[in-house]
């Protein structure tokens, strides 16, 4: 009985002094970020497509925000309403979104291909 009630005593200092330890350098070790960014980023879909050539909607809103030269309509999801929204918030002038749909060019249709099987 002894022996349980050390290892509970021993297993709980350790969890608090670890707990104490990591929350310390969370505090320490924070890195700011720009509050813009994340606005911009909560105004995207999030769909983490990629149709705006950058690795995710994080990133484009990174850019969006600290490139100039990067523009606030290349949201392809989110179309001119979140183009003119993350225009507003970035100071930018968005362009006129032209709507972009995805067209299949390979054409497989049922003439072409060989079904496989039975319906």
């Amino acid at each position: 009985m002894e022996i349980a009630i050390m290892v509970l005593v021993v297993m709980t200092v350790t969890g608090l002094i670890f707990g104490l330890v990591l929350g310390y350098a969370n505090k320490r070790f924070a890195i700011e970020s720009n509050p813009l960014i994340d606005l911009v980023e909560e105004e995207l879909p999030k769909g983490q497509c990629g149709g705006c050539g950058f690795a995710g909607c994080r990133a484009y809103a990174e850019a969006v925000v600290l490139d100039k030269d990067v523009a606030p309509n290349l949201c392809v999801p989110g179309k001119a309403a979140v183009a003119d929204k993350v225009a507003e918030l970035t100071g930018k002038k968005a362009e006129a979104v032209e709507p972009r749909v995805a067209h299949v060019m390979c054409k497989g249709d049922s003439k072409k291909a060989n079904r496989k099987y039975e319906e």
